[in-house]
Protein backbone atom coordinates (compact mmCIF):
# COMPACT_ATOMS: atom_id res chain seq x y z
CA UNK A 1 0.00 0.00 0.00
CA UNK A 2 1.56 3.42 -1.01
CA UNK A 3 1.14 6.25 1.49
CA UNK A 4 0.70 10.00 -0.60
CA UNK A 5 3.33 12.32 0.40
CA UNK A 6 0.85 15.11 -0.67
CA UNK A 7 -0.38 16.10 2.55
CA UNK A 8 3.44 15.83 4.32
CA UNK A 9 4.25 18.46 1.26
CA UNK A 10 1.32 20.73 2.23
CA UNK A 11 2.04 20.47 5.81
CA UNK A 12 6.00 21.61 5.90
CA UNK A 13 5.54 24.44 2.60
CA UNK A 14 2.91 25.95 4.75
CA UNK A 15 5.01 25.92 7.59
CA UNK A 16 7.98 27.42 6.21
CA UNK A 17 5.75 29.84 4.77
CA UNK A 18 4.56 31.13 8.33
CA UNK A 19 8.03 31.04 9.45
CA UNK A 20 9.98 33.15 6.23
CA UNK A 21 6.56 35.64 6.45
CA UNK A 22 7.31 36.25 10.73
CA UNK A 23 11.14 36.87 10.08
CA UNK A 24 10.63 39.29 6.91
CA UNK A 25 7.93 41.09 9.16
CA UNK A 26 10.41 41.79 12.19
CA UNK A 27 10.75 45.64 12.19
CA UNK A 28 14.16 47.33 12.47
CA UNK A 29 14.56 48.07 16.18
CA UNK A 30 13.63 51.63 17.62
CA UNK A 31 16.14 54.22 17.90
CA UNK A 32 16.37 56.91 19.96
CA UNK A 33 17.94 60.27 20.00
CA UNK A 34 18.15 63.16 22.12
CA UNK A 35 18.75 67.10 19.96
CA UNK A 36 19.14 69.91 22.03
CA UNK A 37 18.43 73.06 19.83
CA UNK A 38 20.23 76.85 21.67
CA UNK A 39 19.41 80.20 20.68
CA UNK A 40 15.96 79.94 18.37
CA UNK A 41 14.49 83.31 19.02
CA UNK A 42 10.93 83.45 21.00
CA UNK A 43 7.83 82.46 17.41
CA UNK A 44 10.63 81.11 15.09
CA UNK A 45 10.56 77.70 14.03
CA UNK A 46 13.01 75.03 13.00
CA UNK A 47 13.07 71.87 11.44
CA UNK A 48 14.73 68.50 11.54
CA UNK A 49 14.84 65.62 8.90
CA UNK A 50 16.24 62.36 9.76
CA UNK A 51 17.37 60.95 6.53
CA UNK A 52 19.68 58.61 4.80
CA UNK A 53 23.01 59.94 4.00
CA UNK A 54 23.98 61.92 0.27
CA UNK A 55 24.34 59.85 -2.50
CA UNK A 56 22.33 56.77 -0.78
CA UNK A 57 19.39 57.10 -2.21
CA UNK A 58 18.36 60.91 -2.87
CA UNK A 59 15.12 60.50 -3.66
CA UNK A 60 14.45 59.24 -0.55
CA UNK A 61 11.17 60.43 1.69
CA UNK A 62 12.62 61.69 5.57
CA UNK A 63 12.53 59.05 7.77
CA UNK A 64 11.60 61.97 10.63
CA UNK A 65 10.70 65.48 10.24
CA UNK A 66 9.64 67.62 13.32
CA UNK A 67 9.00 71.35 13.21
CA UNK A 68 9.09 72.93 16.47
CA UNK A 69 8.75 77.08 17.48
CA UNK A 70 10.56 78.39 20.03
CA UNK A 71 8.23 79.77 22.92
CA UNK A 72 11.50 81.73 24.02
CA UNK A 73 12.19 80.15 27.40
CA UNK A 74 15.72 79.22 26.16
CA UNK A 75 17.21 75.62 25.02
CA UNK A 76 14.83 73.45 23.57
CA UNK A 77 14.67 69.74 23.23
CA UNK A 78 13.62 67.50 20.60
CA UNK A 79 13.47 63.48 21.21
CA UNK A 80 13.52 60.65 18.30
CA UNK A 81 12.10 57.70 18.27
CA UNK A 82 12.25 55.82 14.94
CA UNK A 83 13.36 52.34 13.45
CA UNK A 84 16.41 52.75 11.73
CA UNK A 85 17.80 49.52 9.75
CA UNK A 86 22.26 49.46 9.68
CA UNK A 87 23.48 52.21 7.52
CA UNK A 88 24.47 56.18 7.48
CA UNK A 89 22.19 58.96 8.40
CA UNK A 90 21.72 62.36 8.31
CA UNK A 91 20.26 64.51 10.55
CA UNK A 92 19.81 68.24 9.32
CA UNK A 93 18.27 71.36 11.39
CA UNK A 94 16.66 73.77 8.89
CA UNK A 95 16.12 77.04 9.98
CA UNK A 96 15.00 81.08 9.01
CA UNK A 97 17.96 82.66 7.21
CA UNK A 98 19.32 84.82 9.63
CA UNK A 99 20.60 82.16 11.73
CA UNK A 100 24.12 80.55 11.33
CA UNK A 101 23.80 76.41 12.30
CA UNK A 102 26.38 75.59 14.19
CA UNK A 103 26.56 72.81 12.90
CA UNK A 104 23.95 72.18 10.15
CA UNK A 105 24.09 68.74 11.03
CA UNK A 106 25.10 65.23 12.32
CA UNK A 107 26.35 62.40 10.26
CA UNK A 108 26.03 59.25 11.79
CA UNK A 109 25.82 55.18 11.15
CA UNK A 110 23.59 52.53 12.96
CA UNK A 111 25.07 49.59 13.03
CA UNK A 112 23.44 46.24 14.77
CA UNK A 113 21.08 48.42 15.76
CA UNK A 114 23.27 51.07 17.66
CA UNK A 115 23.90 54.19 16.60
CA UNK A 116 27.93 54.55 16.15
CA UNK A 117 29.09 57.11 18.98
CA UNK A 118 32.71 56.51 19.84
CA UNK A 119 32.78 59.22 22.22
CA UNK A 120 28.95 59.37 23.28
CA UNK A 121 28.51 63.17 21.98
CA UNK A 122 25.23 65.11 22.49
CA UNK A 123 23.23 66.41 19.54
CA UNK A 124 23.36 69.99 19.93
CA UNK A 125 22.94 72.80 17.87
CA UNK A 126 23.15 76.41 18.04
CA UNK A 127 21.72 79.10 15.89
CA UNK A 128 23.59 82.16 15.95
CA UNK A 129 23.46 85.78 14.49
CA UNK A 130 24.75 85.58 10.96
CA UNK A 131 26.91 88.72 11.22
CA UNK A 132 29.10 87.57 14.75
CA UNK A 133 29.70 83.83 12.84
CA UNK A 134 31.76 82.13 10.40
CA UNK A 135 30.50 81.18 6.73
CA UNK A 136 30.86 78.38 6.24
CA UNK A 137 28.24 75.44 7.96
CA UNK A 138 29.38 72.14 8.81
CA UNK A 139 28.32 68.66 9.54
CA UNK A 140 29.58 67.04 12.59
CA UNK A 141 30.17 62.99 12.32
CA UNK A 142 29.02 61.49 15.10
CA UNK A 143 30.62 58.09 14.45
CA UNK A 144 34.73 58.88 13.07
CA UNK A 145 36.84 56.61 14.76
CA UNK A 146 37.60 57.20 18.00
CA UNK A 147 41.52 57.97 17.03
CA UNK A 148 40.91 60.98 14.96
CA UNK A 149 38.36 62.54 17.39
CA UNK A 150 40.45 64.91 19.64
CA UNK A 151 40.25 65.18 23.00
CA UNK A 152 36.80 66.21 24.13
CA UNK A 153 34.18 66.85 26.99
CA UNK A 154 31.37 67.94 27.75
CA UNK A 155 30.67 71.02 30.65
CA UNK A 156 27.45 72.64 31.65
CA UNK A 157 25.78 74.83 34.28
CA UNK A 158 23.26 77.22 34.82
CA UNK A 159 22.45 81.18 33.82
CA UNK A 160 20.59 83.27 36.60
CA UNK A 161 19.23 86.46 37.10
CA UNK A 162 18.45 87.70 33.63
CA UNK A 163 15.56 89.64 33.63
CA UNK A 164 13.72 88.97 30.21
CA UNK A 165 13.71 85.31 28.09
CA UNK A 166 15.47 87.52 25.09
CA UNK A 167 18.81 88.25 27.23
CA UNK A 168 21.77 86.76 25.22
CA UNK A 169 24.40 85.05 26.66
CA UNK A 170 27.70 84.71 24.68
CA UNK A 171 29.82 82.19 26.30
CA UNK A 172 33.72 82.26 24.85
CA UNK A 173 36.20 79.55 25.91
CA UNK A 174 40.24 80.45 25.55
CA UNK A 175 43.01 78.13 25.78
CA UNK A 176 44.48 79.47 29.64
CA UNK A 177 48.24 79.61 28.83
CA UNK A 178 47.65 81.09 25.55
CA UNK A 179 44.94 83.35 25.57
CA UNK A 180 44.47 81.94 22.25
CA UNK A 181 40.23 81.75 21.78
CA UNK A 182 38.97 78.23 21.21
CA UNK A 183 35.62 78.51 20.63
CA UNK A 184 32.22 80.59 21.48
CA UNK A 185 28.41 79.96 21.56
CA UNK A 186 25.41 82.03 22.49
CA UNK A 187 22.59 81.30 24.74
CA UNK A 188 18.87 82.89 25.66
CA UNK A 189 17.62 83.34 28.57
CA UNK A 190 17.99 81.67 32.05
CA UNK A 191 18.55 77.94 32.37
CA UNK A 192 20.41 74.91 32.07
CA UNK A 193 23.74 76.20 29.79
CA UNK A 194 25.87 72.80 27.84
CA UNK A 195 29.13 72.93 25.87
CA UNK A 196 31.27 70.34 24.17
CA UNK A 197 35.18 71.23 24.68
CA UNK A 198 37.39 69.58 22.45
CA UNK A 199 41.23 70.06 22.73
CA UNK A 200 42.69 70.06 18.92
CA UNK A 201 45.83 71.57 17.20
CA UNK A 202 48.40 72.86 19.67
CA UNK A 203 45.66 73.95 22.21
CA UNK A 204 45.52 69.88 23.11
CA UNK A 205 48.86 70.35 25.00
CA UNK A 206 47.97 72.03 27.71
CA UNK A 207 44.66 70.85 28.27
CA UNK A 208 43.51 73.79 30.62
CA UNK A 209 40.60 76.49 29.27
CA UNK A 210 39.39 79.61 30.40
CA UNK A 211 35.24 79.59 30.08
CA UNK A 212 33.47 83.23 30.64
CA UNK A 213 30.19 84.10 30.16
CA UNK A 214 28.87 87.88 28.88
CA UNK A 215 25.60 89.84 28.27
CA UNK A 216 24.92 93.15 27.48
CA UNK A 217 23.64 95.72 30.64
CA UNK A 218 25.10 93.08 32.90
CA UNK A 219 27.88 92.27 35.05
CA UNK A 220 28.34 88.73 35.71
CA UNK A 221 29.90 86.34 38.92
CA UNK A 222 32.25 84.64 38.86
CA UNK A 223 33.73 86.44 35.95
CA UNK A 224 35.33 82.80 34.50
CA UNK A 225 35.85 79.28 35.27
CA UNK A 226 39.01 77.62 34.93
CA UNK A 227 38.66 73.66 33.22
CA UNK A 228 40.92 71.01 32.67
CA UNK A 229 40.26 67.70 30.35
CA UNK A 230 41.94 64.82 31.47
CA UNK A 231 42.32 62.13 29.39
CA UNK A 232 41.20 61.23 26.33
CA UNK A 233 37.50 62.59 25.22
CA UNK A 234 37.06 61.84 29.36
CA UNK A 235 36.13 64.67 32.16
CA UNK A 236 36.39 68.37 32.21
CA UNK A 237 37.13 69.05 35.73
CA UNK A 238 36.98 72.53 37.36
CA UNK A 239 40.35 73.99 38.58
CA UNK A 240 40.64 76.36 41.82
CA UNK A 241 43.82 77.56 43.36
CA UNK A 242 45.83 75.18 41.02
CA UNK A 243 43.90 72.21 42.33
CA UNK A 244 41.79 70.24 39.88
CA UNK A 245 38.41 69.75 41.75
CA UNK A 246 34.83 68.72 41.27
CA UNK A 247 33.79 67.79 37.47
CA UNK A 248 33.11 70.49 35.44
CA UNK A 249 28.80 69.80 35.36
CA UNK A 250 27.76 72.97 37.74
CA UNK A 251 29.54 76.29 36.15
CA UNK A 252 26.84 78.13 36.93
CA UNK A 253 26.87 82.23 36.12
CA UNK A 254 24.53 84.66 38.23
CA UNK A 255 23.76 88.41 35.52
CA UNK A 256 23.57 91.16 37.93
CA UNK A 257 21.89 94.33 36.14
CA UNK A 258 24.24 97.14 35.71
CA UNK A 259 23.21 100.49 37.45
CA UNK A 260 21.24 103.27 35.40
Amino acid sequence: MMISRIPFIFVLTLFLTIALSAISCNPPDNIQMTVTINGLEKGDKATLTLSLSPGIDPAEKPLFKQTIRSDGEGSLTVEITTSLKDGYYQLLLEAPKKYFREPKGYLFQVYQSQIVNPVGRPVIFSLLPKERAPDVEALISLSAPVKRIPPSAPVKGLILGLKSKDDLVTFHTYDTYTGKEKSWGTHQGNGPWESWISSAGEVARSGYYTITAEAEGYTVQPESYIIRIIGDYDTAYVVSDNETGEEALHLDFHFIPDEP
